[in-house]
């Protein structure tokens, strides 16, 4: 109920959008279930809300502990991009941050570290052997850069160049006078 009041929501707005939009079906029809369960078919949506509250606690209790968010640092795939990469991370951080838990940065860098392509790794430690005298942005930044670079070389080795020196079509050299 408090978390319609800041979302600009009614009770029954914010029912409406727990169940039509932020569960999933079939955890949509779970609280349907607990709420029929207790009874609260016919209450006021705050009833039905806190009810729905005291549900999706009981229910992703065990999706919510810190050692999951650890666990999904180490699941991001090895040689990800950047993008992809770093979407990951600010979803973890997300979800850390609603847990009321903070994730240190070395925990963060070492994940994106990990996650970089074996040539990327082994670019990094060469500019920056000691990752704990670069901030977490800097780290980001300089994969991007480097992920950037690295595909603008491949592009360019990939592309036939021009001679830039006039070749001279053999029909056209004279022979000499004998």
């Amino acid at each position: 109920a408090d978390a319609a009041q800041m979302a600009g929501l009614s009770d029954s707005g914010l029912w409406k959008y727990l169940n039509l939009t932020a569960l999933q079906e079939s955890d949509s029809r779970g609280l349907s279930s607990h709420i029929r369960q207790q009874h609260l078919e016919s209450a006021p949506y705050k009833e039905k809300l806190l009810a729905a509250e005291a549900w999706l606690l009981g229910t992703f209790a065990s999706t919510n502990t810190d050692d999951t968010l650890y666990q999904r640092l180490d699941d991001i795939p090895h040689s990800s991009t950047m993008e992809h990469i770093t979407h990951e991370v600010k979803a973890i951080q997300y979800d850390a941050a609603c847990m009321n838990h903070t994730l240190h940065e070395s925990t963060l860098k070492r994940a994106i570290v990990n996650a970089l392509p074996s040539s990327t790794q082994a670019a990094l430690r060469t500019v920056h052997p000691n990752l704990l005298h670069i901030s977490l942005s800097q780290l980001v930044d300089w994969a991007t850069s480097y992920e950037k670079a690295e595909a603008k070389k491949s592009t360019t080795q990939a592309t036939p160049t021009t001679p830039t020196t006039p070749t001279t079509a053999p029909q056209q050299l004279k022979r000499p006078p004998y």
